[in-house]
């Protein structure tokens, strides 16, 4: 390989990971793993491996260090990794995981982005070095393709890039970013995140509770990548980017209407492809009630750690065994007014159905409060969810899932339907969508390599 080619492959990358999505959670690579990790007496920090070989009083002022920036949880974590010629250190400190406390681990794994902006810009040095580019060559000169469709890209320079000077705009802000705002019957807009891919298969996933499709970027990208489907990562109404009252709705049942809209008009402008939809948590709850309405537009359905509601056989009832007693809790709802809008029935929803019940103790860009209608809209009829799927029924569950009970799907799925269910071992509720397991038992369930599915 040509060194110029090596250098295209390098700006390119650099245009790539220009910028990073923030607010993303890390995720411990082998969850499994990290609960067997040895933890200090603060229990908010791993420990590093005991065979570096740093001074003692050196890998003690480094944890020091690691755990003072992660005690305000800004970040919530992190891992270290040192390799000097004679010394290393390889520590974490803070959690992965903010609702079951699962601490940091070493092997920790996150998303690298603006990380691969130091490696890129070495490697450009050294070809400066090497005199095969100089710093003052115009992009137009290594990738004409691409400085023609920017905006003055015949002046930018590749010490502009490096420099972060050359005046390109944060594709992240731009609005094109959501290649898709879909419109909903009453006129609100619905954002999108696109991830295209040549293909006759479309995904289109939906998020969790408090979440939106920020925090699918990751699995989205990878699942495009292991089944070569296009995906689209939905943000729910009132979450995101999509319009809408933040963490309400109109009446219950408009979070699948929407659904139905976006699915509908992509099945208008994909009359041919199949249409997947992946619903995760509470979005695995508006995936099921849309099942039992409008499930004649999907080809397939992936219900990943699905919320089916307190009531179902699936629900966990009793506390995270780690659960520390003096902590604010994660989820409060306010049993009082729950009772009295139930109470009145019909009446009760129109006249407060838009009051707050349900409270997360969460920052932004989550979505912290809930309105009772749209806290009923998260619980599906999940009987009458799996009755109404004819098509092909995926289920993916994870083991050590803190809100649900893994072990009884396999039964209650089998009793209203003909889905597939499969637990991931090891995996917790956050850590699932992350699991390389998960993204393989997707693409065998698309291949049909097990259950002669959708095939190609």
């Amino acid at each position: 390989m040509t060194k110029q080619t090596i250098l295209s492959l390098i700006l390119v990358t650099l245009f790539l990971t220009g910028c990073a999505m923030t607010g993303q959670v890390a995720v411990p690579a082998s969850p499994a793993e990290v609960a067997t990790e040895t933890q200090s007496d603060t229990e908010e920090t791993t420990t590093q491996d005991a065979q570096q070989a740093f001074p003692a009083e050196v890998l003690a002022a480094i944890q020091a260090e690691m755990d003072q920036l992660t005690a305000d949880e800004l970040p919530p974590g992190m891992v270290v990794w040192i390799d000097a010629p004679t010394d290393q250190f390889a520590g974490a400190s803070g959690f992965a995981n903010f609702n079951d406390k699962t601490p940091m681990s070493p092997e920790g794994a996150f998303r690298i982005g603006s990380i691969t902006k130091m490696f890129t810009a070495t490697v450009i040095m050294q070809l400066v070095e090497d005199g095969v580019l100089t710093l003052d060559d115009p992009l137009a000169q290594w990738l004409p393709e691409v400085a023609a469709q920017l905006p003055y890209g015949d002046e930018i320079m590749l010490r502009h890039l490096l420099a972060h000077t050359s005046g390109l705009f944060n594709v992240v802000e731009h609005e094109a970013y959501f290649a898709d705002l879909f419109t909903a019957r009453d006129g609100v807009d619905l954002a999108a995140r696109y991830f295209p891919a040549d293909s006759q298969r479309i995904v289109v996933m939906v998020h969790g509770v408090t979440g939106s499709s920020q925090f699918l970027n990751e699995p989205a990208g990878q699942i495009r990548e292991a089944t070569g489907a296009s995906v689209y990562a939905l943000d729910l109404r009132g979450h995101g980017d999509s319009g809408g009252q933040r963490g309400g709705i109109d009446y219950v049942g408009q979070y699948e209407d929407d659904l139905a809209d976006v699915l509908a008009a992509i099945r208008q402008d994909n009359p041919e492809h199949e249409l997947i939809v992946l619903g995760y948590s509470m979005g695995g709850a508006v995936v099921l009630r849309h099942a039992a309405q409008h499930n004649e537009t999907v080809d397939g359905y992936v219900l990943v750690s699905p919320n089916l509601g307190p009531e179902a056989p699936t629900a966990r009832t009793d506390a995270p065994v780690d659960a520390d007693p003096d902590a604010e809790p994660f989820l409060a709802l306010h049993i009082p007014r729950i009772i009295g809008i139930a109470f009145l029935g019909g009446v009760g929803d129109f006249v407060f159905g838009a009051m707050p019940t349900m409270f997360f103790n969460l920052p932004e860009p989550f979505v912290n409060t809930y309105s009772y209608r749209a806290m009923m809209n998260s619980t599906p009829d999940y009987a009458a969810g799996f009755e109404a799927i004819d098509q092909l029924l995926l289920v993916i569950v994870g083991s050590e899932d803190e809100t649900m009970q893994a072990d009884v799907f396999p039964t209650l799925v089998g009793e209203y339907s003909d889905g597939v269910v499969h637990i991931v071992d090891g995996a917790n509720h956050d850590g699932i969508l992350y699991s390389g397991e998960t993204i393989s038992v997707i693409d065998d369930w698309m291949l049909g390599a097990e259950i002669g599915g959708l095939g190609d």
